[in-house]
This record gives structure tokens, sequence and C-alpha cells, in this order.
């Protein structure tokens, strides 16, 4: 289901894997990735706030846990 985010304060990097890294910073607001494996961290000494929207329903899985090849 897609996910929208603001970020509120600071900044977020998504690791895309093979697609590579986007940073958002404060202000910014993006559709996270579907059907792709990805990863969002603060690489940042300040502290990263967001606003995560889903839009779903009840009988939807919001997340699901991708495997990682070694």
């Amino acid at each position: 289901m897609p996910l929208f985010v603001h970020v509120l304060d600071g900044t977020v990097t998504v690791d895309y894997g093979d697609k590579g890294t986007k940073v958002y910073k404060a202000g910014e607001t993006f559709m996270e990735a579907m059907n792709w494996p990805h990863n969002g961290i603060n690489n940042e000494d300040a502290p990263a706030r967001i606003l995560a929207v889903y839009m779903g329903s009840d009988d939807k899985t919001n997340t699901a846990t991708a495997s990682v090849p070694k």
C-alpha cells in the first residue's frame, strides 16, 4: 500500500539497493518505493522527524520484511 512521507526535521537517507540512495531534507515529501526493497535511515547527528501517511485499509498489511541476499 502507498506510504507518503513528509520530512519535518533533519534528513532521511533511503537506500534503494541497486538503484542507489536518495537524501530527503526537511520540507520535502516523497512516496515510499513499492515492491522494491529499501531502508530509510538518519545518517546525521541531529534527530530526524517524519510524518508518515499510509493509504490503505484495515485488511491490508502496511509493511513487509524483505530478505536481503548475503
